[in-house]
């Protein structure tokens, strides 16, 4: 034996000694744990008097075999024979009457459980008809051949008792329903359904068949203390197949125990032991029972078992509890298909908050059971409730809940109402496009308001908690102070930003330069402007370093183009040509929405060394003056080209002079003969 299992043997013995001192004082008046190991030692003193000083029991042993108890053996044999096939025949009869109706109930189908319940406990009825039938034939048969008391009385106990045993099996067949798994009522696997109707019939029939061997040997005036022995043998024999049961469910009941991941740390730590440990604590518990049952402590066994009974009720109606609060959460903040389709966030936001509300409703659930489990054994954790210290850290506990739900309410209350606001679609279900300024100040505002509710509920709980908040706030105005005498840039940074989004210069979107600086806005705070350039290289420059804004996409754009041509291009020409090419992109179905006005031709810019440059110039949606420069670019050489209109590039003219007649001098070359 390794040194794991002797400690976990030393602390079953120790927990079982334990609880055996804990039922003495409560029920037996026995002052110390010796009284308690001297009413065990009385036990064991007269179970080995009946075993080994038992005249009466050898006594009676004899007297089995002679008559006239012999005589009651046969009659009893035969008689309660008789009963049992004549009963069990009728029985079968109406088993088989029932079966096409059994058929029908096990063939439908329930998806839900409150119809699961209902078609399980019509099934159990119908299945206890033929246990009843046996009963009532059996105790008819008895009726009608009249035994003598003893007679009847062994024989009413053994077709009692298996009819016991029968209905206790059909009842577990009607809770686990180990082979009609749509009628099952219960949320278990078929494996595991198999597994625990096979034990719980093994050990009804165990219990039951054990109950009536003592039972019988009662009726036939068996010694009291040979009784008792036997009693608690068979007792035993039932404990250990329980320990059998937990042992083999080790694995299994302990999964199940640390249940998800998810929840507080503790929490999950407390049930990841609980579950490695369960089973040394039911193995425990079963000891001390058979202990308490064993040893025959005046109350013991009943407190035992009325404490493990109203411990069940109470953890019943917690799972019972925790399921309909589940439900009702899930049913009260339902979120309907229309309120999804419009505000898709606000289902986002309930997904957030509903599993943390649920986790936290179920574990007070959990506690309050708890807690009064521990009153039904003995231990009153609620009257430390109604102590002073008690009422004092409940009435802050709840005033501090309360702060922090009313502050969520105004977060998600404010959060709410600003994404509503941007995200709100027109009646044909179009998204409403919102200014870039509200897109711009919406988001500040909303952190903003996250911040003050913050720090706000900070300073309330500090309150409730009973901390003086007065020298805080002269403290964060003190510190406040030197930060701003130590951050000059920063706190400039935070003034130049307030008055650049006030006066809605930049907005996110925009195309801007700044510092130097050109790109795509793609944040904007109160102290610091986020763009991204073409390549891609992000730029985060502080409004302290801001000294001009220009912002090429303010309302809208202008693409400002210059079209070089020849010398000998005719000028009215080229301008008829180029307003043609900004009509046919304005009658284009992609390209006309974003031009804003017709094409302004400004005029003859330039005289270059090459080309006549004339500018035009056309008014586009903003940002979209550089795609259109490039398309106009486009369709001008196409369309030049097909005119054959010349687009000329950089050359150089080569003079050779005159002379005095107005004649040029030759050009003189020579032929070089090919290598």
């Amino acid at each position: 034996m390794d040194r794991n299992q002797t400690s976990l043997l030393r602390g079953m013995a120790l927990g079982a000694i334990a609880a055996i001192a804990v039922a003495f004082p409560a029920h037996a008046q026995t002052s110390s744990l010796g009284g308690a190991i001297a009413a065990l030692t009385d036990q064991l003193s007269a179970f080995a008097t009946s075993l080994f000083e038992g005249e009466s029991l050898s006594v009676w042993l004899g007297a089995q075999f002679e008559a006239p108890q012999g005589q009651i053996w046969v009659d009893l044999a035969w008689i309660t024979a008789v009963a049992v096939i004549v009963g069990w025949g009728l029985a079968f009869v109406s088993r088989l009457a029932l079966s096409s109706t059994i058929r029908r109930v096990e063939v439908g189908e329930a998806r839900v459980w409150w119809v699961r319940i209902p078609m399980a406990l019509g099934r159990f009825l119908l299945v206890s008809i033929p246990a009843v039938v046996f009963a009532a034939v059996g105790a008819g048969v008895l009726v009608y051949l009249a035994p003598d008391d003893v007679v009847r009385q062994g024989a009413l106990t053994f077709i009692s008792f298996v009819t016991a045993a029968w209905l206790g099996v059909a009842l577990a067949k009607a809770i686990f329903a180990p082979l009609v798994p749509s009628l099952r009522p219960v949320p278990l696997g078929d494996a595991q359904a198999v597994y625990l109707f096979v034990w719980s019939r093994r050990l009804i029939n165990v219990l039951v068949f054990s109950a009536v061997v003592v039972e019988i040997a009662e009726v036939m005036a068996m010694p009291q203390s040979a009784t008792l022995l036997l009693a608690k043998a068979l007792g035993l024999v039932v404990a250990l197949l329980i320990v059998t049961v937990i042992l083999q469910s080790r694995a299994t009941v302990g999964q199940w125990i640390e249940g998800e991941k998810g929840g507080p740390a503790g929490w999950r730590l407390f049930r990841a032991r609980l579950g490695d440990v369960w089973h040394v604590l039911a193995i425990l518990y079963v000891a001390t029972a058979w202990t308490v049952w064993t040893i025959a402590i005046p109350g013991g066994f009943d407190f035992v078992a009325g404490n493990t009974a109203s411990t069940a009720a109470i953890v019943a109606v917690a799972w019972v509890a925790s399921w309909a609060t589940r439900l009702g959460l899930q049913r009260l903040f339902g979120i309907g298909k229309q309120i999804r389709a419009r505000y898709p966030f606000v289902t986002e936001r309930a997904n957030l908050y509903l599993p943390m509300v649920r986790r936290i409703l179920v574990a007070v659930i959990q506690v309050i059971a708890g807690l009064t489990i521990l009153r039904v054994w003995g231990l009153d954790v609620w009257s430390l409730l109604a102590t002073d210290l008690g009422r004092a850290l409940s009435e802050r506990a709840i005033g501090i809940a309360v702060i922090l739900a009313v502050a969520l309410l105004a977060w998600e209350a404010s959060s709410a109402a600003i994404r509503i606001y941007m995200e709100r679609t027109d009646d044909d279900g179009q998204p409403i496009v919102r200014s870039k300024r509200a897109r711009t100040l919406l988001p500040l505002i909303r952190n903003a308001l996250l911040v003050l509710i913050g720090v706000m509920t900070a300073m309330v709980i500090l309150a409730e908690l009973g901390v003086s908040i007065g020298p805080l706030l002269a403290g964060a105005g003190v510190a406040g102070l030197a930060v701003g005498f130590g951050a000059q840039t920063l706190v400039k940074d935070f003034i130049t930003g307030m008055f650049i989004l006030i006066e809605d210069s930049i907005h996110v979107g925009d195309v801007v330069r700044v510092a130097g600086k050109a790109g795509t806005v793609e944040a904007l705070t109160v102290r610091t402007v986020r763009m991204r350039d073409l390549g891609g290289v992000v730029h985060t420059v502080p409004f302290s370093s801001v000294d001009v804004i220009e912002n090429m996409t303010k309302e809208y754009s202008q693409a400002v183009i210059d079209v070089g041509v020849g010398y000998r291009e005719n000028y009215d020409e080229v301008v008829e040509v180029l307003k043609a090419i900004s009509e046919d992109m304005r009658a284009d179905p992609d390209l006309g929405p974003k031009i804003l006005e017709p094409m302004l031709v400004l005029g003859l810019n330039e005289l270059a060394d090459s080309a006549v440059m004339i500018r035009v110039r056309i008014k586009t949606e903003p940002s979209q003056q550089w795609a259109m420069r490039r398309e106009f670019n486009r369709r001008v050489k196409q369309r030049f080209d097909e005119l054959g209109i010349e687009i000329p590039y950089p050359h150089r003219t080569v003079y050779f002079g005159e002379d005095a007649q107005g004649n040029a001098p030759p050009l003189r070359h020579r032929a070089e003969p090919k290598p």
